[in-house]
């Protein structure tokens, strides 16, 4: 019988050890990957409500640029011993 799965909830997949033990390894806090998933999440939200279905998908607002740099930084850092 096939088996089905619901999508985690932001809260689950912040909670969740595996993700907890990427997060870790990438230096990435809890934070700032919900900053980021909680804007992707506004930003697809409004592309889809938009009646301009033309618009195309971005996600360049500072906060979400500001941490995705951040958290390149610390990834470079850790895997090549310099930030970016």
């Amino acid at each position: 019988m096939p088996q089905t799965y619901a999508d985690l909830t932001l809260a689950e997949a912040l909670s969740d050890p595996l993700i907890n033990a990427v997060m870790s390894a990438d230096h990435v806090t809890r934070s700032e990957l919900e900053l980021l998933m909680k804007s992707v999440a506004r930003k697809n939200f409004e592309a889809t409500a938009s009646t301009n279905w033309q618009r195309p998908f971005t996600v360049d607002g500072p906060a979400v640029t500001k941490s995705l740099a951040a958290i390149g930084n610390r990834m470079a850092s850790a895997c090549c011993g310099s930030a970016v």
